[in-house]
């Protein structure tokens, strides 16, 4: 079993990355430079069973990256149009795509603005079809920006088929965020 990610995902140079994980280093490829990659979110290698994206937001700062993952206005502007966010640990979430009639629901673990946010995560379109999964943000303020980490996890080997829609979703979403504050060419 891999430990929990507890650092960010910080560039080296050379087209490394490294992780700071539970006190030890990893060292993946890839790197947030836009130069490489067509998206601000990147995927690293971590391990079979669960997500790690990062990517850098310029124009952002870390609680104001945070702040458009917590308030239902700024969420509209590039994720679901509606949201409902008790915002504290075991405050519940629910955000919904009416035209769809999907929503996304869960409960926040953890709540540490402009640093970490946690919470499980589950479709209603899926109920009963995957496992409750759990997501973890890191926002880590960087010269002109911040640097933005998501780790999604408590894939069972049943779920492993949709972690690549799910990393899709992640980098589609990201950008569209990033898009509000840089305008992006790809």
């Amino acid at each position: 079993t891999l430990p929990r990610l507890d650092g960010f995902a910080d560039r080296i140079g050379h087209g490394f990355t490294i992780l700071v994980n539970s006190g030890s280093w990893l060292v993946g490829c890839g790197s947030p430079s836009r130069s490489s990659y067509t998206s601000v979110m990147i995927e690293l290698p971590w391990h079979h069973d669960r997500l790690l994206l990062t990517g850098d937001f310029p124009g952002f700062s870390a609680n104001e990256l945070f702040d458009h993952w917590t308030k239902p206005d700024l969420l509209a502007k590039f994720w679901p149009p509606v949201a409902h966010i008790d915002l504290r640990p075991g405050g519940y979430y629910r955000f919904e795509w009416p035209t769809q009639d999907w929503y996304l629901h869960g409960h926040y673990l953890r709540v540490e603005r402009g640093s970490r946010l946690e919470f499980d995560w589950t479709w209603n379109h899926e109920l009963g079809k995957f496992t409750p999964l759990t997501v973890a943000m890191y926002f880590k303020a960087i010269e002109g920006g911040c640097r933005f980490t998501i780790e999604h996890y408590d894939f069972q080997e049943a779920d492993l088929g949709s972690m690549e829609g799910i990393s899709g979703g992640w980098t589609h979403f990201g950008d569209r965020l990033r898009s509000l504050r840089v305008e992006t060419v790809i």
